[in-house]
């Protein structure tokens, strides 16, 4: 079981990728109408997937210094998609799917931000020794 320090941390790497999810996505949309933009992805999930052992308990130390189960991670990779096109332009920005995934953004960030607060409320709590 992932200790609670370790799951602030893996939120938190979350709401780095959703965060920059956000803005590649923005990026897309404000390129929208630019002749010969090509539209970027991020690959945050196999750089999240490849921190986690085989059974996602504990995260997997790659270096003899990885004593408290923290992972350094890679930033996510972002890759232009090269093979579509949506206009005669070359431009291959799809505005409805971008948008699509601007609001699913919003919505993880949201739930992972609550989540981080509660997790937050159990430290305080034990700090607190239950007395409020």
């Amino acid at each position: 079981m992932l200790s609670i320090f370790n799951k602030l941390n893996l939120l938190g790497l979350e709401l780095d990728a959703v965060w920059k999810q956000s803005e590649v996505t923005g990026t897309n949309i404000a390129n929208a109408e630019v002749p010969g933009y090509k539209a970027k992805k991020l690959r945050f999930e196999s750089v999240l997937g490849s921190m986690l052992d085989t059974s996602g308990n504990k995260m997997k130390a790659t270096r003899a210094g990885h004593s408290d189960g923290r992972v350094k991670y890679s930033s996510p990779v972002i890759t232009v998609d090269y093979g579509t096109s949506m206009r005669l332009d070359g431009n291959n920005v799809d505005v409805e799917n971008e948008m699509v995934q601007l609001a699913d953004s919003n919505i993880k960030y949201g739930f992972l931000v609550q989540k981080a607060s509660k997790e937050i409320s159990k430290i305080r709590y034990a700090i607190n020794e239950g007395r409020r």
